[in-house]
C-alpha cells in the first residue's frame, strides 16, 4: 500500500512539474508570436521524421526559435500515424480514420514563417544539407533525426498515404471477423492489446498468443506480466510463453504454425507483432560510427548524436540506442528536450542532459475492450498499477487536439469533397 501511495505521489509530482513547464512554455510562445519576425532567408533547423518525437520537436521549435531561424519538418507520410490505436483499429470497425491525423500546414501557436511541413522522403544527408527523393536539397544549420522504428505491429503495413492505410486496416478487420483460429506472434504491448481486443469482441474465436520470452511485455517489470497474463487467461486467450514459431510464419493464407517444441497450431489468420528495428539507414551512410550494432543511433546525454561529424546533429525517439521500452510519451518529452537544447545552442548556452523519468518506463495498456491499466515502473525499484475504463476510440480525439486539429475533420478531404461535382 505504501509503495502504491509513494509511486502515485511521485507520478503526481512529475505531472505537476510538466504542467508547470507547459504553462511557462505557453506564455513564452504567446510572447514569441508577437516578437518573432519572418525574414527572407532564414537559417534552417531540419527535422527528419514526423511521429511522436519529430512532430513535437518541430512544434516546440516553432514556438521558440529566434528571429532569423525556422524549422522544416520532413515526413514521408501524408498523415501523423497515431500508432497507439493501431491494435484497436485492426479489430474494431468505425475508428480507422481517427488514427490518421493531418499534419498542420501552419501552427496556430506559432508565428508565420517559422514552421514549414514537407511531405517528402529524405534519401541522403551530408554536413550541410539533406537530399530528397525528387532531387531537391534543403540546407540546414541544425539537424534532428526522428525516423523512428519499423513497428512491431502491423508488420505488413507499408503505406504512406492515408487512403492506403485505411484500406489496410479495414482489410485486417474483415480478416479478423472471418477467421476462426487466430494466432498472434509476439507478446509485447501490441500483441497483448490486439489479442485482448479480438477475444473480447469475438469471444467465440480461438485466439492464441505465442511469445519467445517467458514474460509478456518483457521490457517492463514482473508486475505488468502478471497483470496481462491473468487478464488474457481470464478472457480465454491461449498463451505459449518461452516458445518460438519455427515454420508457417510466411504462409499465405496461413493454415498452421509450428512451435520450437514441435507443437502445431491451426490458424486461418496470423498476426505478427515482432521484429521492431530502428530506421537508421540514413545515418549508416552519413555517420556509420554513430550507429550501434543493434542498428539504433548512439547518443550523448544531451541527445546529440554520438560520433557525429557535427555537434549540431541530434537524434531522438524510437531510433536511438537507449535501454527499456520505446514509448510515444517518452519520445514526445525527448522532442521538447531537443528543442530546448537547439535553442540553447543557438543562444550559446550550455546544453542540458536528458534525464529519464517515470514517463520512460510506464505504460497505458488496454486489456480488451473497455478495460485499461496504467502501469508505473520506478526503474525496477518498485511498481504499481491503476485500472480504468476506456472508450473504443481510446485517446484518438486528444491526439488530434494536441496537433492543433479539430477531431475528426481532415481539411484535405473536405476540400476534395467541396471540389467534387455534385451528381
Amino acid at each position: 500500500m505504501l509503495q502504491r501511495v509513494y509511486l502515485a505521489l511521485k507520478l503526481a509530482g512529475l505531472v505537476l512539474s510538466l504542467r508547470c513547464q507547459q504553462l511557462t512554455h505557453i506564455i513564452a510562445a504567446k510572447i514569441h508570436r508577437l516578437t518573432y519576425k519572418a525574414v527572407d532567408h532564414p537559417k534552417n533547423v531540419v527535422v527528419v521524421g514526423g511521429s511522436f518525437a519529430g512532430f513535437f520537436l518541430a512544434k516546440h521549435l516553432a514556438e521558440s526559435l529566434p528571429t532569423g531561424w525556422r524549422v522544416i519538418l520532413i515526413e514521408k507520410k501524408s498523415h501523423y500515424h497515431f500508432t497507439w490505436n493501431f491494435p484497436r483499429i485492426s479489430v474494431v470497425p468505425g475508428h480507422d480514420t481517427k488514427a490518421f491525423v493531418p499534419y498542420p500546414r501552419q501552427l496556430s501557436t506559432a508565428p508565420d514563417g517559422v514552421y514549414q511541413f514537407r511531405q517528402a522522403n529524405v534519401i541522403a544527408i551530408d554536413l550541410q544539407k539533406v537530399t530528397l527523393a525528387d532531387g531537391a536539397t534543403i540546407d540546414y544549420e541544425y539537424l534532428a533525426i526522428a525516423t523512428g522504428s519499423q513497428a512491431r505491429y502491423p508488420a505488413k503495413l507499408d503505406a504512406n498515404e492515408k487512403g492506403e492505410c485505411i484500406h489496410f486496416f479495414q482489410d485486417q478487420q474483415r480478416r479478423v471477423a472471418a477467421a476462426k483460429d487466430i494466432v498472434v506472434v509476439g507478446g509485447g504491448a501490441a500483441g497483448v492489446e490486439v489479442a485482448g481486443d479480438i477475444k473480447t469482441k469475438y469471444p467465440d474465436k480461438n485466439v492464441t498468443l505465442v511469445h519467445s520470452r517467458d514474460h509478456l511485455l518483457n521490457n517492463f517489470g514482473q508486475g505488468l506480466h502478471d497483470i496481462a497474463k491473468k487478464a488474457l487467461e481470464e478472457m480465454g486467450v491461449h498463451l505459449y510463453l518461452g516458445e518460438r514459431v519455427v515454420s508457417g510464419l510466411d504462409s499465405e493464407p496461413p493454415t498452421q504454425v509450428t512451435l520450437r517444441s514441435g507443437k502445431a497450431l491451426q490458424c486461418d489468420h496470423l498476426i505478427k507483432c515482432t521484429g521492431q528495428s530502428a530506421q537508421s539507414s540514413l545515418i549508416k551512410q552519413f555517420s556509420p560510427a554513430s550507429v550501434a550494432p543493434s542498428g539504433a543511433i548512439l547518443i550523448e546525454k544531451t541527445l546529440q548524436m554520438k560520433n557525429a561529424p557535427s555537434p549540431r546533429v541530434f537524434a531522438l525517439g524510437d531510433v536511438i540506442d537507449v535501454p527499456g521500452p520505446k514509448m510515444g510519451r517518452a519520445a514526445s518529452v525527448q522532442g521538447f528536450h531537443v528543442a530546448d537544447n537547439i535553442v540553447r545552442s543557438i543562444k550559446h548556452k550550455p546544453l542540458k542532459e536528458y534525464k529519464p523519468t517515470l514517463i520512460d518506463t510506464s505504460i497505458d495498456l488496454t486489456l480488451g475492450l473497455g478495460k485499461n491499466v496504467m502501469y508505473i515502473d520506478d526503474f525496477g525499484r518498485r511498481d504499481t498499477s491503476f485500472n480504468s475504463k476506456t472508450t473504443e476510440e481510446l485517446h484518438a480525439a486528444r491526439a488530434w487536439e494536441v496537433m492543433g486539429m479539430k477531431p475528426y475533420h481532415d481539411p484535405a478531404e473536405e476540400e476534395a469533397a467541396a471540389l467534387k461535382p455534385s451528381a
